[in-house]
């Protein structure tokens, strides 16, 4: 586990998010993992002294699979008293994501769990010594929540936002629609001044003037170029494959997705893209993951340089 000062403890994710434990009088744990760690990162809880009533509360930042897999194991096999925190769209949200099943094979099941407290725009929850709140903050995804812990002014996000990296945008709605609500919710954290930021993947951050001009910068280039939109939600998915494929031919990479990102890709671009059309987004994709150092390319086989999640 990562000591971040005041009492704040990381226990560091790469194939699932990052778990956080708030050490207070009422404790807080902040998403789960991923569902094949679920047994591994509880034990490594354990280890650290984590007792069942240490934890009050357990926050799921938004319902994909890789921050809220280990939530139902982590409730029934140990923390059986916490109370499990979730968006109040969270519900409608996996059913809309699985009816629309637009990546079925990146998708990875997990245990369904209880709730106990749904958070709407604003939930505040007492730790004894501290007072955490809720907020709704949608972008990349619906049901995205993120938590305040008002003594450090330190903010939780789960994927909403990273250190010079804009995150994906929700893929089940219309990515413009996203976009919006994604931009809204960064000016909401821009305008509550926020000192640190945790994010579900990478590493904390302080946000500085610098950042925000970023950010609104690659939200504007968003807007005036869909298909770069496209390719931003679209390079994480490549970014797995590749950790599971390493040194496959290039064209054999191009030719296997066109065939299983044909469907997302077309469902969020004008109509008349051809095929052609798609070969050349996802060869842009991986251009643009060759010059930001994500994947290599040597005899025409392509290597995902470092571990997943390594560039945020």
């Amino acid at each position: 586990m990562d000591d971040l000062g005041n009492n704040i403890y990381r226990l560091p994710g790469s194939r699932g998010s990052h778990i956080y434990y708030i050490k207070r009088e009422n404790g807080v744990l902040i998403d789960t993992g991923h569902p094949l760690d679920d047994e591994k990162n509880l034990s490594l809880l354990k280890n650290f002294g984590l007792v069942p009533d240490s934890v009050k509360y357990i926050v799921n930042t938004h319902t994909h699979f890789d921050h809220i897999g280990g939530t139902a194991t982590f409730i029934n096999d140990f923390f059986v008293n916490a109370k499990v925190v979730i968006s109040a769209l969270s519900e409608d949200y996996v059913l809309k994501k699985s009816a629309l099943n637009l990546y079925p094979e990146l998708e990875v099941s997990f245990k369904p769990f209880n709730h106990d407290i749904k958070v709407s725009d604003y939930y505040e929850i007492d730790l004894g010594n501290d007072i955490a709140v809720l907020y709704h903050t949608p972008g990349h995804s619906k049901d995205s929540i993120s938590l305040l812990l008002k003594e450090t002014n330190t903010l939780f996000t789960g994927d909403l936002i990273y250190k010079g990296v804009i995150t994906q945008v929700d893929y089940n709605y219309a990515l413009n629609q996203s976009l919006d609500e994604l931009e809204k919710s960064y000016e909401l954290i821009k305008n509550s001044g926020i000192k640190v930021i945790c994010p579900g993947h990478g590493d904390v951050f302080n946000p500085t003037d610098k950042d925000w001009l970023l950010y609104t910068k690659k939200i504007k280039k968003f807007r005036n170029d869909s298909e770069i939109m496209v390719i931003n939600n679209i390079i994480p998915v490549l970014e797995l494959f590749f950790h599971n494929n390493q040194g496959i031919k290039k064209d054999s990479a191009i030719k296997t997705f066109i065939d299983y990102l044909n469907r997302p890709i077309r469902a969020h671009l004008p109509t008349g893209y051809t095929f052609e059309d798609i070969e050349r987004i996802i060869d842009r994709a991986i251009f643009l993951m060759i010059t930001f150092n994500m994947v290599s390319v040597s005899s025409d086989c392509i290597y995902l340089n470092n571990k997943l999640n390594a560039h945020l």
